[in-house]
This record gives C-alpha cells, sequence and structure tokens, in this order.
C-alpha cells in the first residue's frame, strides 16, 4: 500500500519538527495470513469489592494498642464500610468495643458486629446491632466462639464527623 503527501508534526519536548512523505505497509513474505477471531465476551466481574472511599485509612492504627493512633474512613460518608479482625485464634466473645480516642466525636449512628470462625463471606453472621457513642461504641452479645470480627458502618450521623477509630477492644483482651 502506497501513500501520497506528507504528514508533518511538531515536537514540543525537543522542539523539532518531523515529517514522514511515504509509508509502505505490507505483510513479511515468510509469515503466513491467519484469521484472527474475536475476542469472546468475559462475563461480568461480579466479585464483590469495596471503593476506594470506602476502605478504611490506617487500618493497623486500629490494633496497635494505642490510644493516640487511629484508623479513620477518611470521608463523611461510610455507610456500608466494614472492618475485618482477624483475631488470631478461636475465643469467646461477649463484647466488642471501638474507642475513638482523641476523635470522640467520630462514631458511627447505627453498625452492626458480625462473626465468624472462617474468613469465608458466607460464614459470618451477625450478633449485635445498635447506635454508636461518643468516647467509645461498646456492643455487648451473647457467648460466641469466633475468630473473625468484622464491624459495618450502617448509618452515617451526618455528613461533618468521619468514623475513627483509635483501638478495637474485646472482653478477651486484659485491659
Amino acid at each position: 500500500m502506497r501513500s501520497s503527501g506528507v504528514a508533518t508534526a511538531k515536537n514540543t519536548a525537543y522542539k523539532e519538527d518531523w515529517s514522514i512523505a511515504e509509508l509502505k505497509l505490507g505483510i513479511d513474505p515468510g509469515q503466513t495470513a491467519r484469521r484472527i477471531p474475536a475476542r469472546a465476551e468475559r462475563p461480568p466481574d461480579t466479585t464483590p469489592s469495596i471503593p476506594a472511599a470506602k476502605a478504611f485509612k490506617d487500618l493497623a492504627f486500629a490494633t496497635d494498642k494505642n490510644v493516640e493512633t487511629r484508623a479513620n474512613s477518611g470521608t463523611p460518608n461510610y455507610e456500608g464500610m466494614a472492618i475485618n479482625i482477624d483475631l488470631g485464634g478461636e475465643y469467646e466473645l461477649t463484647r466488642v468495643m471501638q474507642l475513638h480516642g482523641r476523635s470522640a466525636e467520630d462514631y458511627p449512628a447505627e453498625y452492626k458486629i458480625e462473626v465468624s470462625r472462617q474468613a469465608n463471606e458466607s460464614k459470618f453472621r451477625e450478633v449485635w446491632r445498635g447506635a454508636g457513642k461518643a468516647g467509645r461504641s461498646v456492643a455487648r452479645f451473647e457467648p460466641v466462639t469466633t475468630r473473625y470480627i468484622r464491624i459495618t458502618a450502617l448509618k452515617n450521623r451526618d455528613n461533618s464527623h468521619l468514623w475513627s477509630i483509635a483501638e478495637v477492644r474485646t472482653n478477651r483482651d486484659p485491659d
């Protein structure tokens, strides 16, 4: 295939012009033509994911045993945001407490606690639901043996306060 004419452009990085007067295209004589099949439609991805805005910032600070640090939502619109905690083994629990630390006013309007012995998403079951409180939000429930805890915010308080957790404690913690 041949084309006549000239293509010219300005390279702004080097402040130089470049031109193509002729361009030859063709098939390499050593190659044989083959049919390229159309791409098959990929099924839609149904894996649940948490958008970046729904991911807790500095999650490790919620369990570092230091109330001067904190994990937070980074947004006052945290409805549906959740954190998962692996206790590292199975324990009997009756209480999960969020300490809000120096951000005492950053607590969820409503949240739930779910537990599971397995990390499998379908195995979590709800054991508590209620309102957060300034300073500390405490969820008390019937004894349950679990390894994993999930705390999920169900409602925002308003559009000005974040959700902050300086520390998550359970009744198995010595303090």
